[in-house]
């Protein structure tokens, strides 16, 4: 049976740079990393929201980014 571990954390926090010409979005992004797996969103949300300031630009939305290694 295969087995799943996890290996590292991030949150990656989208934010908005403006606009195109055409009226399109910029929308550029920023990784936070060494993020306990088991974190649940209101944590992860009050470390992004402390960087916020830090940013060059408004802070759209946020996603968590999990990768796992898979072994047989």
């Amino acid at each position: 049976m295969a087995s799943e571990a996890v290996k590292a954390a991030r949150v990656r926090a989208y934010l908005n740079a403006g606009t195109t010409p055409q009226g399109r979005t910029i929308s550029k992004n920023t990784l936070v990393g060494y993020v306990v797996p088991g974190a649940d969103a209101d944590k992860i949300l009050a470390v992004v929201n402390a960087l916020v300031p830090c940013l060059a630009h408004p802070h759209v939305y946020t996603e968590r980014v999990v990768s796992s290694v898979i072994e047989p």
